[in-house]
């Protein structure tokens, strides 16, 4: 699709297009206007990718000189919409003014499940960012914890999820439970250690 994209269209546009085009796409994943329809997130951050690989000099200058514009007026549900952006091109958050990052970062210790996932994800590869999710998630109630590594299953979690498991399996349906939603979701991203752990779980609690 992105092949497509390029050669039919992106590759013919002339370069106001190509920063148009870019402004549209930033806005649009910023602002939120796709929540819930995950696959049209996914168009819209290939379509990025496909400006950027095609324009990459209009591209640039275009990102460097809205994003901050385009982020001063989101709310504070709207503010880490920003991981769409990051996650399409790292550079970006070097872009970002330090005004802006610190607002990213602040939202980051409230961040609860009902904020859009594959966002979130994305701005946990920033250390600061990674460091302010952790302290938001442990001074979560443990249902809290819970529901927060199901809705945002990432590697940083996977050690908390393995004690949960371990902690709160009190009877087989418990660990069912527990199991299906800390630990399924996060098999995909699982590291060594975080296998280890889990298996440590099962064989200290005779419920799992």
């Amino acid at each position: 699709a992105n092949d497509y994209l390029r050669d039919k269209y992106l590759a013919r546009c002339k370069p106001v297009l190509a920063r148009n085009l870019t402004i549209v796409l930033i806005k649009t994943l910023l602002r939120g206007d796709e929540r819930g329809r995950p696959h049209v997130v996914r168009n819209l951050r290939h379509a990025l990718q496909s400006v950027a690989s095609t324009h990459p000099g209009v591209y640039e200058e275009t990102v460097r000189e809205q994003l901050n514009r385009l982020m001063d007026p989101l709310d504070d549900d709207q503010i880490l919409n920003v991981g769409h952006v990051v996650g399409t091109d790292g550079r970006a958050w070097g872009w970002i003014s330090a005004a802006n990052q610190s607002r990213v970062e602040e939202r980051m210790r409230a961040v609860s499940p009902l904020d859009e996932s594959d966002a979130v994800i994305d701005l946990l590869d920033i250390r600061d960012l990674r460091e302010a999710f952790t302290d938001a998630f442990s001074a979560l109630d443990e249902e809290r914890q819970v529901e927060l590594i199901g809705a945002v299953p990432h590697a940083s979690l996977e050690l908390p999820a393995a004690t949960l498991y371990r902690e709160r399996s009190v009877s087989y349906r418990s660990a069912e439970h527990i199991g299906s939603s800390v630990v399924e979701p996060l098999i995909p991203v699982l590291s060594a250690r975080g296998v280890a752990a889990i298996l440590e779980a099962v064989m200290s609690n005779g419920q799992i």
